[in-house]
């Protein structure tokens, strides 16, 4: 089949998309890739090695994410949030994407969208393309079993009215964005982003671990929960630098310290709780900055300071990982056998963190806005120290390990093609 894939998003949500599209290509597929990076991060090396036909829309967005959340006063709410990053890194670009998108839907079998990608759902729609969405979270996903984000659970009637408020604000929230861009282009309006536009009526692929997310029992034949979309190995060769191999020989492991994208929301106080909660803590650590006057493959004390490293390479080596609980990372650290931290911006990320401490592999969750330095170095020791957690981390890696979530994927995603 002929495929084209949209994602927009920061490096969670276009690294899981490349998986796929590498998956694809494995499997005799010929994908290709739009891609709307907010970090203006440039995946044309990692495409060529893995052989997929890379678009990049628009080249460059030049996102200033400290200023968006300045000007939102609280990215504690993640629709404001979302919408904010909308109205500077995605409607300014969105004809251009569908342009794009639409030039390769003429010759295209199915579409495939992060679930964020209305541009594609608005062309397969047009060309009378099958659609398949990806979802990377799946508290997208309505079911009586769990209210939405983290509100308690008070039994499947409620919950069900819970999802209900919760679709119409998410509507509320980009609704008008995504309406405008429908309507210009011809399509009638949209009622509900969340069933017409996110959800496809074909498959819904969720990229988790079932380990991690278990699959509800009310979920239709048209939800399926794939395993996370890991990038293969050869995608990325990586030797690390002769000072952190120097590093991590030096001495025990240390734990590694990175909030990935989510830096950016505040880069200079997150990289001071980083560096503090490390000290306080007494612990060698790799500290993973963005965003920061830090230099990467510095070295002070017991501290050593990266730039962009592999996950899935450094955490196995590590004593703990401290995180915000991005769905990549939080995959990557359940995959290398260690426990978490996790240091939530949002809500999305604190569910993640909650995902694993219900697995038993981390404590509770920590919230950015409320973290100190003492609090996260407290955090740190007892994850270190705590045996159990570190068994239990074993035990659900190993799990993770025997899941294939990209052979998974393309294996459904062949099965809603025909």
């Amino acid at each position: 089949m002929r495929i084209v894939l949209q994602t927009w998003g920061s490096d969670g949500d276009v690294r899981p998309l490349v998986a796929l599209a590498a998956g694809l290509k494995a499997a005799g597929h010929v994908p290709t890739l739009v891609v709307t990076s907010v970090d203006d991060k440039d995946y044309r090396r990692l495409c060529t090695a893995l052989g997929v036909d890379l678009r990049v829309v628009p080249e460059r967005i030049g996102t200033d994410l400290p200023a968006i959340v300045r000007r939102m006063g609280n990215v504690q709410n993640p629709l404001r949030l979302l919408r904010g990053l909308f109205e500077a890194g995605y409607y300014p670009f969105v004809d251009a994407i569908y342009r794009t998108v639409q030039e390769c839907c003429e010759d295209s079998d199915l579409a495939i969208g992060h679930f964020v990608a209305f541009p594609l759902r608005a062309a397969a729609l047009q060309a009378g393309v099958p659609y398949v969405s990806v979802m990377l979270w799946p508290g997208m996903v309505p079911t009586a079993t769990r209210p939405p984000l983290l509100m308690p659970s008070l039994g499947s009637t409620v919950n069900r009215g819970l999802w209900w408020v919760f679709r119409r604000l998410f509507h509320h929230g980009v609704g008008r964005g995504w309406n405008g861009f429908w309507t210009r282009w011809g399509l009638p309006p949209i009622r509900s982003v969340v069933d017409d536009v996110m959800f496809s009526d074909r498959l819904n692929l969720l990229a988790a671990s079932p380990t991690l997310w278990p699959v509800a029992p009310d979920w239709d034949e048209r939800v399926r929960v794939s395993g996370f979309l890991a990038m293969p190995e050869h995608g990325e060769p990586w030797q690390p630098p002769a000072r952190l191999r120097a590093f991590l020989d030096a001495g025990p492991p240390p734990v590694f310290l990175t909030l990935g994208s989510s830096q950016q929301i505040d880069p200079e106080p997150s990289a001071t709780l980083l560096v503090e909660a490390a000290r306080r803590a007494r612990c060698r650590a790799l500290i993973q900055m963005q965003g920061t006057a830090v230099a990467a493959d510095t070295v002070d004390g017991d501290l050593y300071f990266l730039g962009r490293a592999p996950h899935a390479t450094l955490f196995p080596r590590c004593a703990a990982v401290v995180h915000h609980g991005g769905a990549g990372t939080t995959h990557a650290a359940a995959r290398a056998g260690v426990p978490s931290v996790t240091v939530a911006f949002v809500s999305e990320q604190r569910t993640w963190g909650r995902q694993l401490q219900r697995c038993g592999v981390a404590l509770a969750p920590l919230s950015y806005r409320t973290a100190t330095p003492d609090t996260l170095a407290a955090h740190v020791v007892r994850a270190v120290a705590d045996t159990g957690l570190h068994q239990r981390a074993v035990e659900v890696a190993a799990r993770l390990r025997a899941e294939d979530g990209v052979d998974e994927a393309v294996r459904r995603i062949e099965q809603a093609g025909r």
